[in-house]
């Protein structure tokens, strides 16, 4: 093979491949919207993200880092946006004695998770306990994510009783920028077990956070 058809070869042959790449992403983005069809999308200006749900899903806002996400049939969850080292730092500062990993959007995660499962009363208390981590994965947006369950406690101060049960899923989505470290989490409707269409739909919407540039 002389060096002049050599050349042509590798130019044709790099030419396909980048035509075959571009092709790919293509479809691959055809394929992602087609899997949204009907849905409607939340974008946040603030967080620079954003999100498919179903189109008879209705959004609140409780200001630009909570949401809460309410459907069909009950379905309700959570979506807390939090600046990671603020909150590992205020976790850092209030668990003396407690083993904290050094994985912060993880310990993040956690904490809101809990924070949301926790109340208080004069004849008993609730809380989420024991993260249990179902998956780690990277999302189908290439976003680093955790899926993850807890414990539910019940405290009957009256009865003396304590109950548990399991509860969530929960998901932890890394969507830090380079100015600002970010996580956002997902949760299912405080103190309840998501049925596998639940789950299912709750999945669906992790898959499609996506950040805005």
């Amino acid at each position: 093979m002389n060096s002049k058809f050599a050349s042509e070869f590798y130019i044709r042959a790099i030419s396909c491949l980048i035509l075959f790449i571009f092709q790919f992403s293509i479809a691959s983005a055809q394929s992602s919207t087609q899997e949204y069809l009907g849905w409607q999308k939340y974008i946040s200006t603030v967080h620079n993200i954003s999100f498919y749900y179903p189109k008879n899903f209705k959004i609140k806002e409780f200001g630009p880092s909570s949401l809460n996400l309410s459907g069909s049939k009950g379905f309700g969850c959570e979506i807390d946006i939090s600046n990671i080292e603020e909150i590992y730092k205020m976790i850092t500062q209030f668990s003396s004695g407690q083993t904290i990993s050094s994985d912060k959007m993880k310990e993040v995660a956690f904490n809101r998770a809990m924070a949301y499962n926790s109340a208080d009363g004069p004849d008993g208390s609730y809380y989420g306990s024991d993260p249990i981590i179902d998956k780690e994965f990277k999302t189908s947006q290439g976003l680093r994510a955790i899926k993850f369950y807890m414990t539910g406690v019940t405290e009957d101060y009256i009865a003396e009783t304590t109950s548990k049960v399991k509860i969530g899923p929960f998901y932890g989505v890394d969507i830090s920028s380079k100015s600002r470290r970010t996580v956002i989490v997902i949760m299912f409707q405080t103190g309840e077990l998501a049925n596998s269409g639940e789950e299912k739909l709750m999945d669906k919407i992790v898959e499609s956070i996506s950040i805005v540039k």
